[in-house]
């Protein structure tokens, strides 16, 4: 009896892998270094551009991975050592890190995994990066003095579950990265061309001249933009969606703001007909490829120029696809990016227009996590229709599923560059929920279905989530107008729950009717082969 009260004792006292990870997670260091990744990523990197905030997010990320593994590993396998789980997880993250910064083609799989799960991301090998694994020494030490249980055990768990989600999120998270160039306004002025240009490449916000067509741009100073009207100023600029020809009043130009076309009317305006235009596929993938919705690359603004015996030429700001220019004086309509950028510095930057790209396939970071959670919801929904007595812990599993759903659809909602919280939120959002729903799942379809009817239904199921997908692939990519492609996933997902629904209380009936067969029909009595006496 002593050696095993010993042993428990013992037992008591050594750290328990789940608790010394989640210990190692709360500890004031790991936290700080939390706070710092997060401040670095989406603020200091803008405001103070250079090798310390470079750098920085990198020594911060290496201190918070390796705790975010060992807890996770902790919750997969609970009785795996404390001191092997942070080893590990130390090892594991120095591994990857350096091969996504010091191997060529692994940042290219690394992103498109990534972008598959929080949206388009890219990474960048980079061996001066290399610089920051002494960090995971600092990360081992920590988990070295973090304690394991102990009296503020609960109050450490309370704090894991605010901790890790946020770890989760700001580790994939991208950061404040390089702004590419972008024009949401042009219009003439005096015998130029005037445009405002933003991104890292002009120094966030510029307004920008040009006196052959917007072919070449120079940048305004300081002083001169002061020199320039009121309505000229950043700040006061007001896009037009439409003009007439000065010289030919009755041809005029409009555009529709997110749509890439360009209407054209030669009766002063009452009837228009599309001169140029990309069809929606293509507007989506030029979008998706510079990590931003579709709006984003159309026609924001339009102004038309004359050029003395020339015509007059129609010039489109096309937000991140630079420019559009058409009329008489070129003769058709040609992308020509942002052509050539003289800085205020005298550097110059060739701009080209972006490469139509051909048609694939596109997948936002909610649309497989969302699919799988209507799949979740119609597994649940079958289950629920047999009537089964349920165990208590898949009555607890069931209470909350509300909130597995209620984090998904903020997450789809979220699903977008212009939502509130972005997909950056939506992305590890819409997959914790879909993670979440597929485990009551399999717990109610484990429970509620004993054999009878079970593979009908579960096909029925897998056709749900296979079918959202589809659809909501299909309006990521641009066959289908995106709203539509999720009123149509609903759709199927409503379709699929009431087929599901019906098979499984079929199959319910048919099990019981079987089983009371099986009360009131004798068992047959076995034969010996012996013929009975008469």
């Amino acid at each position: 009896m002593g050696m095993v009260v010993a042993g428990a004792q013992r037992s008591a006292e050594r750290p328990a892998g789940r608790s010394a990870a989640i210990a190692w997670l709360v500890h004031p260091a790991t936290v700080a270094a939390l706070v710092v990744l997060v401040l670095n990523d989406h603020l200091f990197k803008e405001w103070f551009p250079g090798l310390v905030t470079g750098k920085a997010s990198d020594v911060a990320g290496l201190m918070v991975m390796p705790p975010v593994l060992a807890v996770l590993a902790g919750f997969a396998a609970p009785r795996l050592p404390g001191g092997r789980a942070a080893l590990g997880a130390v090892v594991l993250t120095g591994l990857g890190f350096a091969a996504v910064k010091a191997v060529p083609t692994v940042p290219a799989v690394a992103s498109r995994l990534l972008s598959l799960v929080i949206g388009p991301s890219v990474l960048r090998a980079d061996p001066t990066d290399l610089v920051a694994l002494p960090a995971l020494g600092a990360a081992l030490w920590i988990a070295a003095s973090s304690d394991g249980p102990s009296p503020r055990m609960a109050l450490r768990r309370l704090g894991a579950f605010v901790v890790l989600p946020a770890a989760v999120v700001a580790l994939a998270a991208t950061t404040a990265p390089y702004r590419p160039p972008r024009t949401d306004f042009v219009t003439t002025w005096q015998s130029s061309l005037i445009s405002e240009q933003t991104g890292s490449s002009y120094y966030f916000d510029s307004l920008a001249h040009s006196e052959d067509g917007g072919r070449t741009w120079h940048v305004f100073t300081d002083q001169e933009r002061s020199e320039l009207p009121g309505d000229l100023q950043i700040g006061a600029l007001a896009p037009a969606l439409s003009a007439c020809v000065p010289t030919a009043p009755t041809i005029c130009y409009r555009i529709t703001a997110g749509r890439s076309q360009v209407e054209q009317s030669t009766d002063g305006g009452a009837s228009y007909q599309v001169v140029w235009a990309l069809p929606a596929w293509q507007q989506r993938q030029l979008a998706w490829a510079d990590g931003v919705d579709d709006v984003a690359v159309g026609p924001q603004s339009l102004t038309i120029q004359i050029q003395e015996g020339q015509g007059y030429l129609v010039v489109v700001a096309c937000g991140l696809d630079g420019y559009l220019v058409g009329g008489t004086a070129i003769g058709g309509w040609q992308r020509i990016g942002f052509g050539t950028v003289v800085l205020t510095d005298g550097q110059r930057l060739d701009l080209p227009p972006p490469t139509l790209p051909a048609l694939q396939i596109i997948m936002r970071p909610g649309d497989l996590p969302l699919s799988l959670l209507a799949g979740a919801i119609v597994c649940i929904l079958a289950g629920l229709s047999t009537q089964r007595e349920f165990t208590s812990t898949t009555r607890v599993l069931l209470a909350l599923l509300p909130v597995a759903v209620i984090c998904g659809m903020c997450g789809g909602v979220n699903d977008s560059v212009s939502a509130p919280l972005g997909p950056d939120f939506a992305g590890p959002t819409t997959w914790l929920a879909a993670v979440a729903a597929l485990a009551i799942a399999a717990n109610v379809f484990i429970a509620a279905f004993d054999g009878y009817g079970k593979w009908r239904v579960l096909l029925t199921i897998v056709s749900a989530p296979l079918g959202c997908a589809a659809l909501l692939i299909c309006g990521s990519t641009g066959l289908l107008d995106r709203d539509a492609s999720r009123w149509l996933a609903i759709g199927w997902t409503l379709v699929t729950a009431a087929l599901a629904a019906g098979l499984g209380a079929h199959s319910s009936r048919a099990s019981a009717e079987r089983a009371q067969r099986e009360l009131v029909e004798p068992e047959p009595t076995p034969t010996t082969g012996i013929p009975d006496e008469a």
